[in-house]
C-alpha cells in the first residue's frame, strides 16, 4: 500500500534547521554569567539571560515592566505576546558586546518592538535600513503604522517614480498591504498618472516663449552694423 507523501524533504528538513539555527543564535543567552547577568526574560517559553541595566537604559516600557509592585526589580520577566527570534534580535542590537549587522528582515520586525517599548534610537536604526531598500507599498504601510516622516515621503515618491501601476496593484493585494490607507494609495497613484500625462520639460518651462527668438541665427542692427 502506498503511502501519500507529506512534502517534500526540503520542506520536512527546513523547519528543523530553522530551529537549530535559532538554538545556535540565542546560545549566548541561555545561562547566567557572573556579573553580567542581573534579569531573565521568558519569551515563548524560553528563557533569556540578560543585564538589566541595558534593557532599563534602552526603554522606559522595559524599565517598568522590571519591576514590582514594591518598586524592586523582578529576576525573571515573562515578555508576552512577543516572537523569540524578533526579542532574539533586540537584545543581539542593545549588546556592547556584538556588532549587530540591520537588514531590511530585521527592520521590518523590530519596528514594533521599537515603537511599543518606546526605543527611539533602535526606531531610527530601523527607519535608515529602509531608506536603502528596493521600492515597495508596504514602506509605506510601515512608515504611516510608526510616523516614520522621512520613510513615508521616501517611499511615496519610490512608489510614484520607480513601481508600475501593475505592480501596485500586485503589491496591494499582499497581506502586509491589506491595512494600506487607502487615500495615501490613490495619492500615489494620482502622482502617477500626472507623470504620465504631463507636458514634456521645454513646453512645460515657464520660461519658454510663445514666439521662438530668431536674434542669435539672424543677427540683429547696432548701429548699422550686424551683429552675431
Amino acid at each position: 500500500m502506498e503511502v501519500p507523501d507529506s512534502g517534500s524533504d526540503d520542506e520536512k528538513v527546513q523547519p528543523v534547521a530553522e530551529v537549530d539555527d535559532l538554538s545556535a543564535e540565542s546560545e549566548k543567552y541561555d545561562s547566567a554569567e557572573e556579573g553580567i547577568t542581573s534579569v531573565v526574560l521568558v519569551v515563548e517559553g524560553k528563557k533569556l539571560h540578560y543585564t538589566r541595566e541595558l534593557l532599563a537604559m534602552a526603554s522606559p516600557v522595559i524599565k517598568v515592566m522590571m519591576c514590582k509592585e514594591t518598586g524592586l526589580y523582578q529576576e525573571e520577566v515573562e515578555i508576552p505576546g512577543k516572537k523569540f527570534q524578533s526579542v532574539l534580535w533586540m537584545l543581539d542590537y542593545l549588546n556592547p558586546r556584538i556588532r549587530f549587522h540591520m537588514s531590511d528582515e530585521k527592520a521590518v520586525d523590530l519596528l514594533s518592538l521599537a515603537d511599543e517599548y518606546k526605543m527611539e534610537l533602535l526606531k531610527q536604526d530601523c527607519e535608515s535600513m529602509l531608506l536603502k531598500v528596493p521600492p515597495r507599498l508596504e514602506l509605506v504601510t510601515l512608515a504611516l503604522k510608526y510616523n516614520l516622516e522621512n520613510l513615508l515621503r521616501h517611499a511615496k515618491q519610490q512608489c510614484v517614480t520607480s513601481l508600475s501601476h501593475t505592480q501596485l496593484e500586485e503589491q496591494r493585494k499582499l497581506y502586509e498591504n491589506k491595512n494600506v490607507d487607502l487615500e495615501v494609495y490613490i495619492e500615489i497613484l494620482c502622482k502617477k498618472l500626472n507623470r504620465l500625462t504631463a507636458p514634456t520639460a521645454v513646453t512645460s518651462s515657464p520660461f519658454a516663449s510663445a514666439t521662438p527668438r530668431t536674434t542669435a541665427t539672424t543677427g540683429f542692427s547696432f548701429g548699422g552694423t550686424t551683429a552675431r
